[in-house]
């Protein structure tokens, strides 16, 4: 097996068994910003064409419901980049005036791990789904529990919080928030939505 892959496979491991070592690791690579951003701009364009291809497998009324919230692939990559950067935003601005002492950057990284095991979840869905339907369904409730107990766990990490019940109280209150920019971007990206993008 690729070295690079084994490693890859034991982080997600890792992660899974114990976040906040995890994010520990992953904060500990100190990767050049450029590439903290590569990373999220790959995970966001791999997600993007796997949401796509779950749609496609969608019966007829409901892809074309779909596809007209989100015109295409590029522009779900776009928006997706931009709500985890926004979202990387919030936790690193959020802690720190909670007194921990993350940086943008290290939410950055964490945020684009975070997306790249949603990711893989998602690819795992996506199989599910062309065999089995009603099993993606509950591998999606699976991964909505699994991104609030690894971000809850991230941001613990990432400013050095003991308690992860404060820390989940305290995404939830930032949650609105994120919510209205959100609806902004969503605004902007699919209000008028244009052929070819």
């Amino acid at each position: 097996m690729d070295p690079a892959l084994s490693t890859l496979g034991a982080l997600v491991r890792l992660t899974l068994k114990s976040p906040r070592d995890g994010a520990r690791r992953i904060v500990g690579l100190d990767l050049p910003l450029n590439t903290r951003w590569l990373a999220l701009v790959l995970v966001a364009v791999g997600s993007a064409i796997g949401t796509h291809v779950s749609i496609a497998l969608m019966p007829a009324e409901q892809r074309e419901a779909m596809l007209a919230l989100i015109a295409s692939p590029l522009r779900t990559a776009l928006l997706q980049a931009m709500i985890w950067t926004v979202i990387a935003g919030l936790v690193s601005a959020g802690g720190r005036l909670r007194g921990g002492h993350g940086t943008f950057p290290d939410a950055l990284i964490l945020m684009a791990w975070l997306q790249f095991i949603l990711l893989c979840l998602q690819l795992v869905q996506v199989v599910a789904g062309a065999i089995l339907p009603p099993l993606a369904d509950l591998i999606g409730i699976a991964g909505l529990i699994l991104l609030l107990w690894l971000l809850t766990n991230f941001v613990a990490e990432l400013h050095g919080f003991r308690s992860l019940v404060t820390v989940f109280v305290g995404l939830v209150a930032g949650a609105f928030a994120l919510v209205l920019v959100s609806a902004i971007l969503l605004s902007i990206f699919i209000g008028s939505p244009q052929p070819g993008i």
